[in-house]
């Protein structure tokens, strides 16, 4: 999936976040992993698989970065991580239980930070620093 899959499906995208604080209303959500991927679980069951949506850069980064999030991840997490990433191209991914688990890991660890986009109740969820999630949603 690229870019414009994610556009055309309605994801509220934007490639620096002060775009996301001037164009949409915003709230600062502090979780850690847990309470991040049951908050995270419940939009996407809310939402349905066809409407969630996650970055994961870990195609486009170094070797001794891809080393440091695979160390981090349990073998069939790494087993998960080489199928999904096998063509090597795909950043944006349909979201599962298995990519939320390593995601809220990453996030948590400050590893790798992902974006999280659901498109049937629009809202986009940037991963931060110190378990701050920042979520966006349209303008009311």
């Amino acid at each position: 999936m690229v870019k414009e899959d994610l556009l055309e499906k309605g994801a509220l995208y934007f490639d620096h976040i002060q775009q996301g604080f001037e164009k949409y209303d915003f709230q600062t959500l502090y979780m850690d992993g847990d309470k991040a991927f049951d908050y995270l679980e419940e939009l996407w069951i809310k939402n349905g698989k066809e409407h969630s949506f996650v970055d994961f850069y870990y195609v486009t980064l170094e070797q001794s970065s891809k080393d440091m999030i695979l160390d981090a991840l349990e073998e069939e997490e790494r087993r998960y991580i080489e199928k999904l990433c096998g063509d090597g191209e795909s950043i944006y991914f349909p979201m599962d239980e298995t990519l939320l688990r390593i995601i809220t890991k990453l996030n948590d660890r400050e590893i790798l930070f992902s974006t999280c986009y659901f498109t049937k109740e629009p809202r986009t969820l940037w991963g931060n620093f110190k378990q701050e999630y920042v979520e966006f949603v349209p303008k009311k």
